[in-house]
């Protein structure tokens, strides 16, 4: 190797991006009155968080299969590999939840939790899960490891058909939902409701930049918008459930906003802050246990006094404050605990 070349630089678009998403996660888990959170800033930017995370997620997906090939991509080992770096974290996390719930169930607060007291309900609340804003994130991640080849071949070899279908899939899917009133506690498990989403981000995957691509992403981020308005301010959607402001009639928005953003950014030089980008996954699940042990209730307390929408800001802001720095060193603890059984298992 020339001892002059430079080392390749980490692009710090994708963490920029991952890092704002992460903490507009954390402010939409903060208690905040109806009224508030129809405030343009919510359906359009906050509410847009996970969106984002999922078009992110397929379209690295998408990048690696282009590195490393389809069927390097779907054998057992990169299968399980996948897996294990998201069980790794949830393990931990769930540990924390088990010890929280016995300390805080020994101190005869009043304060019950059905999954340490039943063998079957800590199956239901391990595979649902965990406890806490957002817990349906894990297994739906999951799932996208055996469900993402699939709805890669369909949008790579059909392109624009494959995509409009992979909205068809996700719309017949929801209607049927409706139709057989499935519960709301299963739809938020299912990966299904993400169909058009991950075609999204595989799709932008494929777009090269062309006039053609600049139009879509411009009728998406339109066509999005107005769907969002419709949603928020005139009239709800009558599917999706809860999740009607994320649902895949609002997501063509985030699609073409990642689309320009990355288009303007994507050389982005990376920055030390945008650990948080890095770090998202392992800050999620601290502000899920943060805010499933009553972190947000007692924000909501403290500032009490404040009027509501100071109050939510204030505990906006102090709820960061806690779980990102926690989350960095969950992720920085995750990554020495990894490398050091990795090391172990090598020497034995």
């Amino acid at each position: 190797m020339n001892g002059n070349t430079a080392p390749k630089q980490r692009n710090g678009f994708l963490d920029l991006l991952k890092m704002v998403s992460i903490l507009m996660i954390i402010i939409t888990h903060v208690s905040w009155t109806e009224a508030e959170r129809s405030f343009f800033v919510f359906p359009f930017l906050i509410e847009m968080a996970v969106p984002v995370f999922m078009i992110i997620s397929a379209y690295l997906r998408a990048n690696k299969i282009e590195k490393i090939g389809f069927r390097a991509f779907i054998s057992p080992k990169s299968s399980l590999k996948s897996l294990n770096s998201l069980l790794f974290a949830y393990l931990i996390v769930a540990g924390v939840e088990i010890a929280a719930a016995c300390v805080l169930s020994g101190l005869d607060i009043g304060v019950s939790f059905a999954y340490i007291e039943s063998p079957k309900q800590f199956i239901l609340w391990f595979l649902m899960g965990l406890t806490g804003p957002g817990s349906y994130y894990m297994p739906v991640m999951v799932q996208l490891i055996v469900y993402y080849p699939l709805i890669w071949l369909l949008v790579r070899k059909l392109r624009g058909w494959g995509l409009a279908a992979t909205f068809g899939i996700n719309l017949v899917y929801d209607v049927l939902v409706y139709q057989f009133s499935m519960p709301a506690d299963l739809y938020r498990l299912l990966i299904f409701r993400y169909t058009f989403l991950i075609g999204l981000g595989i799709y932008l995957s494929m777009a090269s930049g062309k006039k053609r691509d600049d139009i879509l992403a411009a009728a998406c981020l339109v066509l999005g918008a107005f769907l969002i308005i419709l949603n928020a301010y005139i009239r709800p959607f009558t599917l999706f459930q809860s999740w009607k402001s994320t649902s895949m009639l609002c997501v063509p928005f985030a699609y073409g906003a990642v689309y320009f953003l990355k288009k303007l950014f994507n050389h982005a030089p990376y920055r030390k802050i945008y650990v948080i980008g890095k770090a998202s996954l392992h800050i999620y699940l601290t502000q899920m246990v943060f805010f499933a042990f009553g972190g947000g209730k007692i924000l909501s307390n403290v500032f009490g006094f404040m009027p509501s929408i100071l109050n939510g800001i204030a505990a906006s802001v102090v709820a960061i404050a806690v779980c990102v720095p926690i989350g960095i060193l969950f992720f920085f603890f995750e990554d020495k605990a990894r490398a050091l059984f990795k090391k172990k298992k090598q020497a034995s």
